[in-house]
């Protein structure tokens, strides 16, 4: 049997980490499959022929409910009824810059074309994967019920799934500190300060600061590392595959910005804090239980009326959360620093409470591959 995997897996390795960790989850399900894997974002109107020999298609991850993902970020083909196997999503999520009801019910709609092929795959599979609650929210404020909340394939590490405790080599003195970079380049001073913070609070920790995404020389950047470089934090570029995440295998702290960091981290039961710069971000930690810390003032209000004036004020608005006009909050530190010393005076327990979240999601998740299983007869 073959099960051909879009990945959304170009460069960033966070990506590289959900695939490589979906491909986990269909082998033990499918054990004597054959698993391909194909970029997504590629016009497939000639692989037809190989998608089409195979028994099933699997969106792995990522943000596929998203108000324009077809076909402007997966152009898969013209004609979806072309492509003869059932189509799954393993884990998939939408992608908002609030998680207000305002905006998600006001103003997060799919185009008309990404509901025609969000609509085959609910369709094909019964069920919508969703990797967190807010996915849920956003499908079904697009008229979307059928879903099943699993987790993201990245959250199970297998060796780990039925651990429930910090891992114990951790140590709650935080030698070792991992600060992930933020995606946003308007968050680059905020996580500048943050080094500064970690660096006076833990004096004798050694820090690292990891690029997930590579790096993009220029000279405020030059400047950040220059600073870095003085605190003398080790700088790491993990860029392009999954194997760099191993950096924070003996981690005593990650505190950053990249989403699937935190997840690795969480998924090894180390401990994690991660500051949100988006609806992802959110999703993790309102499914787990964290404390929810935004790297952004969360000042989107939605624009009510449909008269040309309030369809030019939204469309201006839409522009600005799109491209800009980004407030970082200023309180960030303060609210890092009111976390880090909530969680060492309760013992780290809320972890263990998240722990417990993954590990009953990580069942729906295998049910959700057996009756995927029982649809395909594999």
């Amino acid at each position: 049997m073959r099960i051909i995997v879009l990945s959304g897996a170009y460069k960033n390795a966070g990506d590289f980490l959900i695939v490589e960790r979906s491909i986990q989850l269909l082998r033990k399900q499918f054990k004597d499959c054959q698993i391909e894997v194909i970029k997504r974002n590629q016009n497939l109107e000639e692989m037809l022929p190989q998608l089409n020999g195979s028994k099933a298609i699997i969106l792995a991850g990522g943000p596929l409910y998203a108000p324009d993902i077809y076909p402007k970020e997966i152009p898969l083909v013209k004609d979806l009824v072309s492509i003869k196997p059932k189509i799954y999503t393993l884990g998939c999520g939408w992608n908002g810059i609030s998680d207000s009801a305002d905006y998600i019910y006001g103003y997060y709609k799919f185009s008309a074309m990404t509901k025609r092929l969000i609509n085959r795959i609910e369709y094909d599979s019964g069920y919508l994967s969703c990797r967190d609650w807010l996915s849920v929210k956003a499908l079904k404020a697009n008229g979307i019920e059928t879903t099943k909340m699993t987790g993201c394939p990245a959250w199970y590490d297998l060796n780990f799934i039925n651990q429930i405790r910090i891992n114990e080599s951790v140590h709650l003195s935080f030698d070792k500190i991992c600060v992930s970079d933020p995606a946003k380049t308007q968050n680059l001073r905020q996580a500048l300060s943050l080094v500064r913070y970690l660096r006076d609070r833990y004096k004798d920790a050694k820090l690292y600061y990891i690029f997930h995404r590579g790096v993009v020389e220029n000279q405020e950047l030059d400047f950040f590392r220059q600073q870095l470089e003085q605190m003398e934090v080790v700088i790491s570029n993990i860029e392009g595959s999954k194997e760099g995440f191993s950096i924070y295998d003996d981690c005593d702290l990650h505190i950053g910005y990249r989403v699937h960091a935190h997840i690795y981290n969480l998924s090894r039961r180390n401990i994690s804090v991660l500051i949100e710069e988006d609806g992802r971000g959110a999703g993790v930690n309102h499914a787990l239980g964290l404390e929810r810390i935004k790297a952004y003032k969360d000042n989107y209000h939605r624009i009510v009326g449909n008269s040309i004036k309030h369809r030019l004020q939204r469309k201006v608005q839409n522009k600005i959360w799109g491209i800009g006009n980004y407030e970082c909050n200023q309180w960030v530190l303060k609210e890092i620093d009111d976390y880090l010393t909530k969680l060492s005076e309760t013992e780290y327990k809320i972890f263990q409470s998240a722990y417990e979240i993954m590990k009953t999601s990580y069942l729906c998740m295998e049910n959700y591959l057996q009756y995927i299983g029982e649809q395909i007869g594999g």
